[in-house]
């Protein structure tokens, strides 16, 4: 049987979960392991979504702002840093591991993480009144 460290009650006895005796230095080593695993999920999975961000806006620069509008990269080299804000915003909102959520819940949250990212983008352009080569719009 599969051990899921976020639905592990504080206390919980391990022996009952697997189905196997265990000492009691045996169940915490267990417990640790399965936290310390759930943990690493969740980055992989953030690196991930962070990666495949970074590889869209690559490809939107590529297609469009230096096919179209001739506009060298450096314009948007500074931006690039905004890419981890999103993958932040999703793992506040619990959207990491991935599953346990149903379909729309996990829309729900997708769709209030995502605009709570623009407008904290939004505000931030317009309170540090931004370089006026990126649109305050």
């Amino acid at each position: 049987m599969r051990i899921e460290a976020l639905n592990f009650p504080a206390g919980a006895d391990v022996s009952d979960i697997i189905g196997l005796p265990l000492t009691g230095r045996q169940s915490a080593t267990l417990v640790r392991f399965a936290r310390l695993y759930a943990g690493a999920r969740v980055m992989v999975l953030a690196a991930t979504d962070t990666l495949a961000l970074f590889v869209a806006g690559s490809f939107g620069y590529l297609i469009w702002a230096r096919a179209e509008l001739n506009q060298p990269i450096v314009l948007y080299a500074s931006l690039s840093v905004l890419i981890a804000v999103f993958p932040l915003i999703y793992m506040l909102m619990d959207l990491y591991p991935g599953f346990g959520l149903g379909a729309v819940e996990t829309i729900r949250r997708l769709s209030h993480g995502t605009t709570l990212g623009f407008l904290l983008l939004a505000a931030t352009s317009f309170a540090f009144k931004l370089d006026h080569l990126y649109s305050r719009a």
